[in-house]
């Protein structure tokens, strides 16, 4: 009788073990990611679907500082080879500046996504200011990086900013019209 049990036992431990991988996979598969050439996942940084319903003003603040902190991570060492990209010579980049273009463009859909449910939910940031740059600017650059069906998504909050003088209406101006501008150039 022993070996009974104990093999059933066994098999519910197989059973549950099998369960718990697939879960995992099934979460694992489910996240944003990029699938990289060499065969690594990449993650944002910043999950965008945290809980912020019960943010203080500063813990807002800083998380708009950390969310921009991220934005601009991987931008310099892009930069570099930017005329390398627009050549079409992506062979002569380096593999790891080529992993940064991929990380940005996930942190970047991360941000954006979390900003938008921070301004629906807080209204536009509105704070200090950290290294001659404040919080509403820090904010408006991540919807600078975004595409055009994501950033119009930010217009009414951004108007707002600018009746509540919060932003400068040339800012508002600089993310409609360069959008609009590029639009009509490729008609």
């Amino acid at each position: 009788m022993k070996g009974i049990w104990y093999n059933r036992r066994r098999l519910k431990f197989i059973i549950l073990l099998l369960i718990g991988f697939s879960n995992a996979y099934a979460q694992h598969k489910s996240s944003p990611q990029i699938f990289f050439q060499d065969h690594f996942y990449l993650y944002p940084e910043i999950d965008s679907n945290m809980a912020i319903a019960h943010l203080s003003k500063k813990s807002y603040a800083d998380l708009i500082d950390k969310m921009f902190e991220v934005d601009q991570k991987y931008r310099d060492s892009i930069m570099k080879y930017r005329s390398l990209w627009s050549n079409k010579n992506i062979s002569e980049v380096p593999t790891n500046v080529r992993s940064y273009l991929s990380l940005e463009g996930i942190n970047d859909k991360a941000n954006q996504k979390l900003l938008l449910r921070l301004v629906t939910l807080y209204g536009w940031p509105n704070g200090g200011v950290d290294q001659n740059l404040s919080v509403a600017k820090k904010a408006w650059y991540i919807v600078w990086h975004a595409p055009k069906e994501v950033e119009i998504k930010f217009y009414k909050y951004l108007k707002d900013a600018v009746e509540n003088n919060i932003l400068e209406k040339r800012e508002y101006d600089n993310l409609v019209h360069r959008k609009y501008e590029k639009s009509l150039s490729t008609l």
